[in-house]
């Protein structure tokens, strides 16, 4: 038998799990993702070198209201460590706690439980800000729809905010080429409808692919859509596994996702398998 060691049970008691196969299987396993992770004070330093957009710092200065999209367990991200200096920043620039929310950007997943939010984000931040899940049917404001009609129904609490900022992973993504960035918001904290003018595409397979972002659809359509709301921070975290940090890049919405991408593009990518021998039928 030979043996493949694969992560499991991330943010559930994360562990090594083995799958045997038999000795006739022809396997083929790419390496574990690899390279240095960010320790928080590089986190920090990564956040205060932010790419097409002024300093968190400053954008924060004469706002009153903050509202901060994250998204679920079904994503790596360790909100809580990015928060931690967000909320710091914002205090600094005279928002207090009172005056931030965040709101868990669920599609239409499951809501998350106290339980769920205190391993996402911390018990810290979830003792000083109100936390919120994104609910699909109600609570939404009216954008208006895109040029490819999807509707731009978004989360109120969000929308309404007078500072806008999203914390999410760059992973590989079967149509939008990566996810975080704008995704956050559209779907991650859209109307039912607006799903499913989202994952439409995907579903008829005229989306984009793995890794493509340029001459994507699906990708300039949510980023169309994002943009009638408005984000003004945008901190994408390339995430290998959950509550790891290879890679931060946050700033303007669009920008400083593309160079996120570019870093979890050089993380993510692995040789080719061979290609698989051919069988004769005669």
């Amino acid at each position: 038998m030979e043996t493949v060691i694969i992560p499991w049970g991330a943010w559930y008691e994360s562990e090594p799990r083995r799958l045997a196969f038999p000795d006739r299987y022809e396997l083929f396993a790419p390496p574990v993702p690899g390279g240095p992770r960010l320790d928080d004070e590089a986190i920090r330093e990564a956040l205060e070198r932010p790419v097409g957009s002024p300093p968190l710092a400053e954008l924060a200065r004469g706002r009153s209201s903050v509202a901060v999209a994250v998204d679920d367990l079904t994503r790596p991200t360790p909100a809580g460590r990015v928060l931690s200096w967000v909320l710091e920043t914002l205090g600094e620039a005279g928002i207090g706690p009172e005056d931030v929310s965040v709101v868990v950007a669920l599609g239409a997943h499951r809501p998350l439980q106290r339980s769920d939010l205190l391993k996402k984000l911390g018990p810290d931040v979830v003792g000083q800000v109100a936390v919120f899940n994104h609910s699909p049917y109600d609570g939404l404001v009216d954008f208006g729809t895109t040029q490819s009609g999807t509707p731009i129904v978004i989360n109120r609490w969000f929308a309404q905010a007078d500072l806008k900022i999203t914390v999410g992973a760059v992973l590989p993504h079967p149509t939008a080429g990566f996810g975080g960035g704008a995704k956050i918001v559209l779907p991650g904290l859209a109307s039912l409808e607006a799903l499913e003018a989202n994952h439409g595409p995907a579903v008829r397979e005229v989306a984009g692919r793995v890794g493509q972002i340029e001459d994507n659809a699906l990708r300039a359509d949510l980023e169309e859509g994002v943009a009638a709301v408005g984000v003004d921070f945008s901190i994408n975290v390339v995430c290998p596994a959950a509550g790891e940090v290879a890679a931060l890049v946050a700033g303007h919405p669009v920008e400083a996702h593309r160079v996120a991408c570019a870093e979890a593009r050089e993380l993510f990518t692995v040789p080719a398998p061979p290609p698989a021998p051919s069988i004769s039928f005669a």
